[in-house]
Formats: structure tokens, sequence, C-alpha cells
């Protein structure tokens, strides 16, 4: 049984029409996501495309003129896709972007040149959306962070597979030679085929939803253990880092220590050089922090300007040691806030080892606190210029 041409064209317009209504409200809600836009413009250019085709259901358009608009939209729209997903994953280029625009019009050439052959126009199209089907199925899935984003991306992924096997198989019949069963909406092949491409659609739609909710989420968590000025981790994340490290140490004897370091004579140079300065100085002390520890230490900022370094598996004092001179060196050096004009900072540092020196928070930080009050004092002792505009 097949359906009334320009009854299936309808639901297949008013459908898509009604998925870049809520792409479009999920637009709004996430205004800086720019693959939205990208979503949004390829759903669009489905929505043209089967306007046409609707159109000339009816009324009847001049012989290949359906056939090379309604290609040229739905090929650009799976390129759209896919450029939405790159930039989805974080992976934006200007240069690629001129390239989406640059292959626009090679897309409106081929479908034009093709318009009058369906042989060479069913391999053309569907062989292309195949392709940017699948490299957008694996741009979605390629490196993930975690089970739960792989979980969260799945639905699109999947969509974007079933799309892409939708393309294969109208692509093998045409590559076959044999249009008998394709040829023409009033086919029955014709119709499963825009069905099950109008299903993976939708689900590729919902797909999205999940996906965006969740980056979302993922996002506002970051910001709540993100320092906001630094980038480093706050100290609701310094704790919970801790409290993991412990459980560590409590299960498998994992030694750890911590680094408490602050700036000497931090508030003369808010005094001297204005907050704005003073922020400056501590944003690159964060950006050395980083550069300095290693792979799985945790770097965060305490608040004001001191900092602090969990440092994992440190099983001695000479391990502990080359850290915390790798530390000194990076960070006892000259800030420059503004071109040739430079001020001299040195840190003060104190550590302290679990299980050593006790095996709770409260004790390491107290121990390291003290430890690196202590360097401090003796900084002061050297430098008494620093004590009046410190104090």
């Amino acid at each position: 049984m097949t359906l009334h041409l320009p009854t299936l064209l309808l639901i297949l317009t008013g459908t898509v029409a009604s998925s870049t209504l809520v792409l479009f409200i999920m637009w709004r809600i996430n205004r800086g996501q720019s693959a939205i836009i990208m979503w949004l413009l390829a759903l669009f250019a489905g929505v043209i495309s089967l306007t046409i085709m609707y159109v000339e259901s009816w009324i009847g358009l001049p012989s290949g003129i359906n056939a090379m608009l309604s290609n040229s939209l739905s090929l650009t729209g799976s390129l759209l896709i896919l450029e939405g997903v790159l930039r989805f994953r974080g992976w934006y280029s200007i240069r690629r972007w001129y390239a989406v625009l640059a292959c626009i019009p090679v897309f409106v050439f081929a479908s034009w040149f093709n318009r009058l052959d369906s042989v060479a126009r069913y391999q053309f199209h569907d062989t292309v959306c195949m392709l940017l089907s699948v490299a957008a199925l694996v741009a979605f899935v390629w490196k993930l962070k975690s089970r739960q984003e792989l979980v969260a991306y799945m639905l699109a992924a999947v969509s974007l597979g079933w799309l892409a096997t939708n393309y294969l198989i109208r692509a093998g019949f045409a590559f076959s030679g044999d249009l008998s069963l394709i040829n023409g909406m009033d086919s029955a092949i014709s119709h499963g085929y825009y069905f099950s491409g109008l299903l993976a659609s939708l689900n590729w739609v919902f797909g999205l939803v999940i996906a965006c909710y969740f980056q979302a989420n993922q996002r506002n968590e970051q910001l709540a253990r993100e320092d906001a000025l630094t980038g480093l981790h706050n100290r609701r994340s310094v704790d919970e880092c801790l409290a993991r490290c412990l459980n560590d140490h409590n299960r498998n004897n994992g030694n750890f220590a911590i680094i408490i370091l602050d700036m000497n004579a931090f508030k003369s140079v808010n005094d001297r050089f204005g907050h704005l300065v003073g922020d400056k100085l501590l944003v690159d002390t964060a950006k050395r922090l980083r550069d300095s520890i290693r792979e799985g230490d945790v770097a965060g900022r305490l608040g004001g300007d001191e900092f602090i370094v969990i440092a994992r598996f440190v099983d001695d004092e000479e391990a502990l040691g080359v850290l915390m001179t790798r530390l000194s060196r990076s960070l006892n050096r000259d800030f420059e806030y503004q071109p040739g004009k430079h001020v001299s900072t040195t840190m003060s540092m104190g550590a302290a080892v679990c299980p050593d020196d006790g095996t709770t928070a409260d004790r390491l930080l107290s121990t390291a606190d003290i430890r690196m009050y202590r360097n401090k004092s003796a900084f002061y002792d050297q430098s008494p210029m620093y004590e009046k505009a410190s104090a």
C-alpha cells in the first residue's frame, strides 16, 4: 500500500519543520553553541527541499529543476550536520568553514549536471550523503572522555548511522543499474526510504537534545568546581580531590603530598600597580603552576593569592624535593604586566606528606600551612621592606 504523494510530502515537511522548531528553542537556550546553528541550517535546508518536492507534486516544475534543487539542499544539509558535530566536539576551524562554503557551489553544479540522469544523480547524492553521515558518526564518538558521555551521545550517533544505512541501501540500487524499484515516489522502496529517513531524523533531533543537555550540565558542573579567575580547581574541588586521595591511600596505601603556596608581598603589588595587574599576576601564576605539575597531579586556588598542589605517588622526601624545586624555579620569576615592565614575585611553600604527616585532610592542610608560614616568615625576615606593605 502506498500513500498519496502530496500527503506523504506534507507529513515529511511538517515533521522536519517541527524538528527545526525544537532546535531553534535549543539554540535560544544555548546561544553560545554554534553547532546548533549549523544543525538548524541543515534542517531548514531539509524543509525547503521537501517544500519544493511538495510544490512540484501539485503544479509541476521544469524537467530536472526539482531534483537539482532538492539534491543541492540535501547535500548541503548533510555537510552542515558534519560541521555542527565537529563544532559540538570542540573542533572549530575557520579554514574548514571556508572549505564547507566552497563545497556548496560544487554540490549545486553536480546536482545540475546530474539532474536529467537518475542513475548518476542517485549514485552521487546518496554516496556523498552516506560518507558525510559516517564522518559525523565517527566525530560524535571519537575519543570520548567517559562512559557517561558515550551514553549521552549514543542516540544521536546511532541515528547518523541509521541515515548512512538509508543512503547506502538506495545507492546500492543505483549502482546496480536497476532503478525500477526506487525511481519515483510511487514505489514502495521510495516510501520506505523516506519514512526510514524521517524516523532517523527524529531520533537524531532527540539525540541532539540529550547530547546538548549533557554537555551543558557538564559545563555547569565544571564551573562549579573551577576558580572563576584562574581556571584552577576551586576550594570545593580541591576538597573532593583530597578526599579521593585519602580514600585511595586507605585502600591501596597510595602515598601523596600536598603543597600549599602563597605569594609573597602580593598586597604591595595591588597597592602599587592596581588590582587589574594583581589579577593578571594570579592568572599568570596559575598558568605556570599548571605547566609545572605532573600529569595526574591537581593544582587549585584556595583563595586570594594562596594555591595548592596535590601531588600523587610521592613516596619520599627526595621526590617531594624535586617537585618543589621545579615549582620554585617556575614561579619565582619576573612577571611582565606591561610590555617592557616587570615585577618580581616569589612564592612561599609548605608541604605535608600522607601518611608521614597525617592521614586526615585537616591534619595535612594544617601541617602544610604551618610550614608555608614558616617559609614566609623567613622571607620577610630577609626582606623587611615588604613587611609594612604586606601587613
